[in-house]
């Protein structure tokens, strides 16, 4: 790409700015209209609701506008990029304690802590999916057509030769790494998958489609895992297999092993 990241973010953060401003005028406009027509008893409650309402919107739009940029530039989807973002937005929320006003007491009470914790909750998952839509993205320009092509729910054509065979190279990763508990576990998935009579040729590619993810993510350094995506995946793919006979029962045995590996309940 021809313009350099710094300033595709400097563009972004101005847009940012703008909307910020005119989300501050309407948060002032509404405390003032509580300020004059709410008693006092009342007053601080809604007031600082007003200003939780105005910390969630400006996190909502802070990820829309890298969505929007995201999809012009993905350089602005890369992990360290969305890390990044995150690290910003949990600063934004961390610092509600300058968003209220004089008199508020100092210490925030549990509920106020545990809705902030909610707004940053939510956007850890707006950002994993984000990151989600483009490695999906990526895994269907790879899939190159050779032998056996089957078209997936989108509608994209996919090689699965070619997705087991990622998915190999990627357990084979893992087994020199001594971690033959989750390689065995996505292997005896990835062929239950392969030879499924239950599933429909575009599940079957959606499926090995997330086999491939896991098992990418499973050969990758810890830090390097994004793990509120790979749960993402989990569940879809928990809800695919529970409906497909033949590969249901390995995913009983399987399933658990691997949300075990990535360290979550299954």
């Amino acid at each position: 790409m021809d313009t350099p990241l710094s300033e595709v973010l400097a563009i972004e953060r101005r847009e940012y700015a703008s909307k910020l401003g005119e989300l501050t005028k309407e948060r002032e406009t509404a405390i003032e209209r509580i300020r004059r027509g709410t008693p006092s008893g009342a007053r601080q409650f809604q007031e600082t609701q007003e200003r939780l309402k105005f910390l969630q919107k400006i996190v909502e739009v802070r990820v829309e506008l890298r969505g929007e940029y995201g999809q012009n530039d993905p350089r602005l989807l890369a992990a360290d990029q969305i890390e990044a973002l995150f690290s910003e937005i949990e600063r934004t929320v961390d610092g509600f304690t300058k968003l209220r006003g004089p008199g508020e007491p100092s210490v925030l009470r549990p509920r106020t802590l545990g809705e902030l914790g909610d707004i940053k909750a939510r956007a850890r998952t707006a950002l994993d999916k984000l990151v989600l839509k483009t490695r999906w993205d990526e895994m269907k320009k790879d899939a190159v057509s050779v032998s056996v092509n089957v078209q997936n729910s989108s509608g994209t054509i996919v090689n699965v030769n070619s997705l087991v065979g990622d998915i190999h190279s990627h357990l084979r990763v893992l087994r020199e790494s001594g971690q033959d508990g989750v390689a065995v576990a996505i292997a005896k998935l990835t062929d239950a998958v392969k030879e499924s009579s239950d599933l429909l040729a575009e599940r079957q590619s959606d499926t090995l489609q997330s086999l491939a993810f896991l098992a990418q993510s499973a050969s990758l350094p810890p830090p390097q895992r994004q793990l509120g995506v790979v749960k993402t995946m989990y569940s879809g793919l928990a809800l695919a297999l529970a409906h497909a006979a033949d590969v249901a029962q390995i995913w009983a045995v399987c399933g658990p092993q691997i949300a075990s590996f990535f360290g979550f309940a299954a």
